[in-house]
């Protein structure tokens, strides 16, 4: 890569560099968990080859990471990626490590058969949404998103 940091295809040995950017991630979204829960959901998605986490640093810092979730897309009966998770330290935003994890996240989707990445982001998230639409993302404009907790 072109860049002061790599990016790569996490593994367990990562998870200690990725948990406390989970939290923050979450902390974002004003969802607080704990580092031991952060590491519980995330080793599980690893062992279980739930998710594929991506992370980018250098030798010495963390900058951010993507987790991916395979499921199926029975309208291109292909699978597919539904990018849940992007998080990049704050003192490295706008520095190009979004964009990066992003064209990698490409490349491992490509790699791995997907035949999309998926994903949403909040309304109010506009850097995000002009990161996205830059890379060729385009806004879902004929179906609708609903949830519903099961709490």
């Amino acid at each position: 890569m072109n860049h002061a940091f790599d990016v790569t295809v996490a593994s367990e040995k990562d998870l200690t560099k990725i948990i406390p950017m989970f939290c923050n991630y979450r902390l974002f979204y004003q969802k607080p968990i704990s580092p031991s829960e952060a590491q519980t959901y995330l080793a599980m998605r690893m062992n279980k080859k739930e998710s594929v986490i991506l992370i980018a640093s250098t030798p010495l810092t963390s900058l951010g990471f993507i987790q991916l979730y395979p499921t199926f897309c029975s309208l291109l009966t292909r699978p597919i990626y539904v990018l849940y998770d992007l998080y990049v330290e704050k003192d490295y935003r706008r520095s190009g490590v979004a964009k990066a994890m992003m064209q990698f996240a490409e490349e491992v989707a490509r790699a791995n058969g997907m035949a999309q990445i998926t994903l949403t982001t909040a309304h109010t998230n506009v850097n995000a949404q002009a990161l996205y639409h830059s890379l060729g993302y385009v806004k879902d404009l004929e179906f609708a998103t609903f949830t519903k907790l099961l709490d």
